[in-house]
């Protein structure tokens, strides 16, 4: 039986991938590496099966959520990425410390807000950024709730409220997230294992870093951490491009509905 969730989250933050540079040499073992395989193989046919059967209250198959919305849709508003993101900071200093000091960011806007609050803008790259605002009297936080809690690291528990912020995802390149967990462990952050997103039964590839980065079913290879507002964020590789026709396998739950 498939873990959940947070059980098989839980299962890879409390140090089963190994944390050694993806150049370093070794080999996995044949029932490592055929377990990786088994739990692809399983993960495909039951997507399979789900995409050729139809639900009688009417749910979308793989197959219809494939054509009908797999491809760019004539009319689509034309976006042209993610222009910012904007978060919410307790102490502006402390946040462009962080962003600045420990991440290297830059400090691109600066915003006085009418209401004594501010708005900051650090850029992220490609054009995009990631903005805070600062309100001198914003509610306080909600881990849990409004954002991931802090024991996730121990707990793999990483749900927060519908329509909150769940995490932040940064795009480095995949030679860079070994150095880079090095460089934030430095500085005095905790973070997590790296962990080798796939499309397995328990969502992630154990094999040894260069055979896990290698394997077809990885698809992210990443690290967690948190800022200072407890705002969860992760540095992250995509491995390959997503298609369609591989790539979207389960039709979407609707309110309530357990997957």
């Amino acid at each position: 039986m498939a873990c959940s969730s947070s059980a098989r989250r839980l299962h890879v933050l409390r140090g089963h991938v190994s944390a050694q540079p993806c150049c370093a040499s070794s080999s996995s073992s044949s029932s490592s590496s055929s377990s990786s395989s088994s739990s692809s193989s399983s993960s495909s046919s039951s997507s399979s099966s789900s995409s050729s059967s139809s639900s009688s209250s009417g749910q979308l198959t793989v197959a219809e959520l494939r054509e009908r919305f797999g491809a760019p849709r004539p009319g689509a508003l034309e976006l042209g990425g993610l222009n910012h993101l904007a978060l919410v900071s307790s102490n502006m200093q402390r946040t462009v410390e962080f962003y600045c000091g420990v991440l290297g960011l830059t400090l691109t806007k600066t915003i006085a807000l009418p209401d004594g609050g501010q708005h900051f803008f650090f850029n992220i790259g490609r054009g995009e950024s990631l903005a805070f605002f600062w309100w001198p009297s914003a509610p306080a936080a909600a881990p849990g709730v409004a954002s991931v809690h802090p024991s996730v690291m121990e707990t793999g528990q990483y749900t927060t409220a519908h329509g909150s912020m769940n995490h932040v995802a940064f795009t480095v390149p995949q030679e860079r997230i070994f150095p880079y967990r090095k460089q934030l462990q430095a500085a005095g952050v905790e973070v997590s294992p790296v962990l080798f997103h796939a499309d397995t039964e328990l969502g992630f590839v154990f094999d040894p870093p260069r055979e896990a980065a290698k394997n077809p079913a990885t698809h992210f290879i990443s690290f967690y951490f948190f800022g200072p507002d407890g705002e969860y964020l992760e540095l992250t590789s995509q491995t390959r491009g997503f298609e369609p026709g591989r790539d979207i396998e389960h039709v979407p739950a609707g309110q309530g509905e357990a997957v």
